[in-house]
């Protein structure tokens, strides 16, 4: 079970106060430290006055929480730590429609159910979602409430609709100022980050580099760098698609000294593809551009050991073609696919960019059939997707083609 002092403890720390702020002037702070560790009980006036400071009921602190649940709580979140989604899945599934008590680590079943469910492709999760929020801001745990809201932007964002994502994190934050709470640096900083990408879906590049330097500039005020990596990685993206050579290379530069920081081997090793990019299609220098996809292929293995994935593929076979190796490419961008993961159409039209190579490499060898079909494909499937940088490659390569 779930003690009274341990309640108490883990209300006090989500509300980021002291033993001394939360103690104040009715208790001492030795005796805050006893009722927490389980060798003092408080009085109803006290625990009143403990319920009201940390906004939340009495009952709340007094009610017990299943041990059962508690511990499932525990194993499923490190399940889709280890994104096991479809076993989360098959375990919760029938738990969350039984009858079940109204506390917090039921609404953590319920937020990890409709996480997981999205994360598999079924987005009817908006039940869930709001029966968790239900209990998450009874007892006035507003950024697991939040969390939980952001479920339905990861469901609506898969399903590609921007605008209803953009208008979420707006009532987030309206939310927010109506109840003149307080929202912690590291929620505002993830609602600045899906803003940005949402933006970047939307095609508002210049809107997206706003939010994202005003991001760096909040982040560095405040002395919080999470995520500094990942926004400067964006920037050093977005240059490429202005050909800002000079803006590429120092937001690459400062993406690398953020992830040498935070000791982030993912993100170091997402940068030598991002870097086998740049050399494909600005400078032209093939040679470094495969020396550095390799580079990021062999990594992935050694260190972080997932599957090469399409955009691996997509940079060698690039670097190969620009090298007129045409069989050799023609055998990386047959392998070309989309990551269950990629969902933003920029990753998408930029995987898409792989049939138009692959027209590219049957037109040098003679195959203009095959030429003419790939480059068909490539273009249709481009329609899909606002990206006028990736769009105007596939027409341009298709009307090529059909003139031979």
């Amino acid at each position: 079970m779930t003690t009274l002092g341990e309640k108490i403890r883990a209300l006090r720390k989500e509300k980021k106060l002291t033993q001394s702020e939360l103690a104040g002037t009715e208790l001492t702070k030795s005796m805050l430290s006893q009722i927490e560790n389980g060798k003092a009980t408080p009085s109803m006036k006290t625990l009143h006055y403990l319920a009201d400071k940390l906004g939340c009921d009495a009952s709340f602190l007094l009610e017990e929480d299943a041990n059962e649940l508690a511990t499932l709580v525990q194993e499923m979140e490190q399940h889709i730590q280890d994104l096991r989604f479809k076993e989360v899945y098959e375990i919760l599934h029938p738990i969350v429609h039984d009858a079940l008590p109204s506390t917090l680590n039921t609404a953590r079943l319920y937020k990890q159910y409709a996480k997981v469910k999205t994360y598999t492709g079924n987005y009817d999760v908006q039940t869930y979602i709001e029966k968790a929020i239900i209990i998450f801001e009874k007892y006035a745990l507003y950024r697991e409430s939040t969390e939980t809201k952001l479920i339905s932007y990861y469901s609506l964002f898969r399903q590609k609709q921007y605008n209803e994502c953009l208008q979420l994190i707006h009532s987030i934050r309206d939310e927010y100022n109506g109840k003149h709470l307080e929202m912690d640096l590291i929620m505002q900083i993830e609602l600045f980050w899906y803003e940005a990408i949402l933006l970047l879906a939307l095609g508002n590049y210049e809107e997206c580099k706003a939010i994202l330097l005003q991001t760096l500039h909040f982040s560095k005020k405040n002395q919080v760098y999470y995520k500094m990596d990942e926004f400067y990685r964006i920037l050093s993206f977005q240059a490429i698609f202005v050909k800002d050579t000079e803006g590429y290379l120092h937001n690459l530069e400062k993406s690398k000294q953020f992830a040498i920081f935070t000791e982030n081997n993912l993100s170091l090793t997402t940068l030598h593809l991002l870097e086998g990019y740049f050399h494909n299609t600005i400078t032209k220098q093939y040679e470094i551009a495969l020396s550095h996809v390799e580079t990021y292929g062999r990594e992935l293995i050694i260190k972080l050991e997932p599957e090469k994935n399409g955009f691996y593929y997509l940079e060698k076979g690039k670097a190969l073609y620009g090298l007129g190796r045409y069989h050799e490419a023609l055998h990386e961008l047959n392998q070309v696919t989309i990551p269950t993961y990629t969902h933003h159409p920029i990753d998408l039209a930029l995987l898409t960019t792989a049939g138009s190579f692959r027209a590219l490499c049957y037109m040098h060898l003679e195959n203009t059939e095959q030429a003419l079909y790939e480059a068909k494909q490539a273009h249709n499937a481009m329609r899909d997707y606002h990206a006028p940088m990736f769009s105007s490659f596939t027409e341009e390569t298709l009307q090529m083609i059909q003139k031979l």
